[in-house]
């Protein structure tokens, strides 16, 4: 085994690999790779989960308060007056465009953070975002309130956040976490849930890893 390969991932990162593997180093490099593989898996669904939610809820806000309502500052601040995480959010994203020659609106939503998203769905947005907007996404076949959906997208925003952060995720509920991005994407449209599971290859993957657990 290759020293030079320890020394670049560095002890300390393959610490609860080692743990998980009983302190076999072979093992436990192994299961860090499977880290990596089913992380990679889901770049696909989490993809499209975030640009689904983007496009989609500045679509339907700006019918309704104009094509720049992310200036809309009684808007943003919504129930509680006090809370100006969204407001702030907006100027963090303003400040990165406006380092750019010429920008658009697309520019700025573009930049606009998946928290920044999921904020929107918080209590706080309950009566003038919620309801006569983002409501209006999300099939209502079956009951739906904004606290299912802003569950669900915060808990992948997590997800999706340590996965950025290359972090050790094989203790979380994986199987849990991808039905759940699946449930969220069908809620907004089936046809991109069909397109998003022609490219997923989560499950094979997982049957692998399931499969490797059994010699630890």
């Amino acid at each position: 085994m290759s020293e030079d390969l320890i020394k670049f991932i560095s002890k300390e990162r393959l610490i609860p690999y080692l743990k998980l593997s009983n302190s076999n180093l072979e093992k436990a490099l192994k299961l860090y790779e499977y880290n990596i593989r089913l992380n990679k898996s889901f770049y696909v669904p989490l993809h499209n989960i975030e640009i689904c939610i983007r496009n989609t809820f500045h679509k339907t806000i700006a019918d309704k308060y104009g094509n720049e309502w992310y200036y809309n500052s009684k808007l943003l601040l919504g129930t509680n007056k006090q809370d100006k995480t969204s407001l702030s959010r907006v100027e963090e994203s303003l400040s990165r465009v406006r380092k750019k020659k010429e920008f658009n609106i697309h520019d700025i939503i573009a930049n606009l953070s998946l928290g920044f998203w999921s904020a929107l769905l918080h209590p706080n947005h309950e009566i003038d975002i919620w309801r006569p907007c983002l409501r209006k996404i999300f099939s209502l076949e079956e009951k739906i309130t904004r606290h299912d959906i802003y569950t669900k997208v915060y808990k992948i925003k997590y997800f999706r956040n340590r996965i950025a952060h290359y972090e050790c995720n094989l203790k979380r509920d994986f199987k849990g976490i991808h039905k759940m991005a699946y449930d969220l994407l069908n809620v907004i449209s089936s046809e991109i849930t069909d397109w998003t599971e022609a490219y997923d290859d989560f499950e094979e993957i997982y049957k692998e890893y399931e499969d490797f657990k059994k010699s630890l």
